[in-house]
This record gives C-alpha cells, sequence and structure tokens, in this order.
C-alpha cells in the first residue's frame, strides 16, 4: 500500500514555526550561547517540566537547530548565526512580528505542562475523562480520526500477525476502522471495539456499513475505570497510549494483560520515535500535538518494552506498518 508518509510530513509542518518561535521565546537559544549544557541544566534555566523540554528540545534537534550529544545541548551553526540574541543577523524581532494562535497555544503548554487543547475547546484528556465531549465535537473527532487512519488501518490488516487472531479487542477504536479493516481481510476474525459512551453511537454507526459488520461488536465502557471484556486472544491500542502518561499507560498494559488468556498477545500501533528521541521529525512534531492537546506524547520502542515489561509480557517486538507507524507486540506467557 502506498506510504502515507508525505501527508504526515504536511499536516505536522504547522507545528514547525510556532515551536521556532516558542524555542526563541523561551531563551533557548539564548541559554546556550556561551555554550552546551546537559539537558538537565538546560531544563532547570529554561523552567520546564520533563515532557515538554524533552518535547521542544527533540523538535529543535530534529529541525537541525540543535545538536544533541551524550545528553548535552549544542548550538549548530545556523542557530548560532541566526537565533543568537547577540548575533547580528538575529531572527527573533521576525518572530514577535507574526504571531499565531497556535505560538500562543504552545507556549502555554510548555510553560504548565498542561495541554489547553486547541481544536477541541479543552485538553482531549479531560474531555475522555469528564465524558463530557459534546456531540458535534465528537463527530468531528470521530471523523478526523478516521480519515487519518484509513490508510494504516488497511496496511497494518494485511500483516502476518493476524492470520493467527480469532477476537481481538479494539480499546479505544474511535470509528471503528482498525476493526473493520481486520475483520473485512479476515473472514475468521471477529472484532470487538470499546469506546466511551458519547462516542459508541458513531462508532456503530461507521461500523455498520461495513461488510463485516455481522463480526464487528461495539461495547460502551471507559478502559481506565470499567471492567474490560474476556474471550479476545488480542488486544488492539492504535494511538491511544501516546494521548497518555507513563504511568495511565501502565495501567492500560496491565488491563489488558488481565483481560488475555494464556497466549494472547498485545498489539500497540503508534509513530514510535528513535531512540535518541529526536527523529523522525514527523514522530517529533506528533509529540508536540500530544502535548498541546493530551496528556502524552510519542514513545520510543524503550519506553513501550518498559511498560509492557512491567505489565508481564514477553517477547515484545517491533515491526514496521504503514509509513511512520510500526506495531509492537507482546504475549502473556503460556
Amino acid at each position: 500500500m502506498t506510504s502515507d508518509s508525505a501527508i504526515w510530513d504536511v499536516w505536522l509542518s504547522h507545528y514547525h514555526y510556532p515551536t521556532l518561535a516558542c524555542a526563541d521565546e523561551l531563551g533557548l537559544f539564548a541559554a546556550l550561547e556561551a555554550g552546551p549544557l546537559p539537558g538537565a541544566e538546560l531544563r532547570s534555566r529554561l523552567r520546564l517540566a520533563s515532557r515538554p523540554f524533552d518535547i521542544v528540545a527533540g523538535m529543535m534537534v530534529a529541525l537541525g537547530f540543535l545538536a544533541c550529544e551524550r545528553g548535552s545541548y549544542g548550538l549548530t551553526d545556523v542557530a548560532r548565526a541566526y537565533l543568537c540574541p547577540s548575533a547580528p543577523a538575529y531572527w527573533g524581532p521576525a518572530f514577535r512580528s507574526r504571531r499565531s494562535v497556535l505560538q500562543d497555544q504552545i507556549l502555554a503548554a510548555l510553560r504548565s505542562d498542561d495541554a489547553p487543547g486547541i481544536e477541541w475547546g479543552a485538553s482531549l484528556s479531560q474531555l475522555w475523562s469528564s465524558g463530557s465531549m459534546a456531540a458535534d465535537t465528537s463527530r468531528a473527532f470521530i471523523a478526523a480520526m478516521h480519515a487519518q487512519s484509513a490508510g494504516p488501518a488497511a496496511a497494518l490488516a494485511a500483516l502476518p500477525v493476524f492470520r493467527d487472531v480469532r477476537r481481538v479487542l479494539d480499546v479505544a477504536g474511535g470509528s471503528g476502522v482498525f476493526a473493520m479493516r481486520l475483520a473485512e481481510r479476515h473472514a475468521h476474525l471477529e472484532a470487538a471495539v470499546l469506546e466511551l459512551p458519547v462516542t459508541a453511537p458513531l462508532t456503530r454507526e461507521r461500523t455498520a456499513s461495513s461488510p463485516a459488520a455481522r463480526r464487528i461488536q461495539v461495547i460502551e465502557a471507559d478502559a481506565f475505570n470499567d471492567e474490560w471484556p474476556v474471550g479476545h486472544d488480542a488486544v488492539l491500542l492504535s494511538n491511544v497510549l501516546h494521548d497518555w502518561g507513563p504511568d495511565k499507560c501502565r495501567l492500560l498494559a496491565r488491563r489488558a494483560f488481565a483481560s488475555l488468556p494464556p497466549g494472547g498477545r498485545i498489539l500497540i500501533h503508534e509513530m514510535l520515535l528513535e531512540p535518541g528521541r529526536a527523529a523522525p521529525l514527523a514522530a517529533v512534531c506528533f509529540s508536540m500535538a500530544m502535548l498541546v492537546q493530551t496528556e502524552g506524547k510519542q514513545y520510543a520502542l524503550a519506553d513501550l518494552e518498559d511498560i509492557l515489561g512491567n505489565a508481564g509480557f514477553r517477547g515484545i517486538e517491533a515491526r514496521p506498518a504503514l509509513g511512520y507507524f510500526s506495531l509492537v507486540s507482546g504475549g502473556r506467557p503460556r
């Protein structure tokens, strides 16, 4: 299937400029004029919490304005020439002349580590946790997520791992597009989508249109507080863990482990960061989107290995999916 990476590159590029302008306003480049600093010291000088610092610093590395070596950050040549306040060709005044709402939102999220929620009027994490997302907002959100997931879902369904899956539980499955593509491609497979009561009716609307609708069930439940159904040999979480911090990701992993039989598998579909957490650029920008909209961030494979391993899963491995996405899987020991 044709990669959707080029679309993601354009979609996420709208975070490039405002994040650069925010880094300048925070004094990130000014703090490094005298020379490189360890990450912990730089973060302290900027008065940022760990999550926002890691994301903004990672973006500046990915965009070519910072270099990171052994945990210390320094300026690249282009940053020293154009982003230092003492430089004759300093761009700061130009940044301040073209301020945007998104720039203000990013700056607020960086300083507070609290997502303002741009598109949806509030943090998505807050809306989900409280069950207070309005009907029109839910419909717009489901439509957007369906559009972004249609290609990845079709590509995911083609992976060999699903040949042996008989019953899959798609947790926080949104529009149900992953369940639909899996059931449509594999005639032996039954799927259940676990969704919040506020969005489950919209999931039912979409899954009812599938040729495999009779093998797709929609279950209304809160993944954090309600019991998960049992009897599934696989649990799928696609673009779910990135909405939450590590503690809640560990909780979801433990709940998946408890719901699975011995030999069952957890399947995590995410856009992974590389080990240095400053590449690929699209995944780093996706982290900025999560900072502004949720409690979460994108994770590296090592992060997911820790989360899944602590829950009891073994044999954790990653394989490429469509474009920037990967499928990370782990098994419950027999």
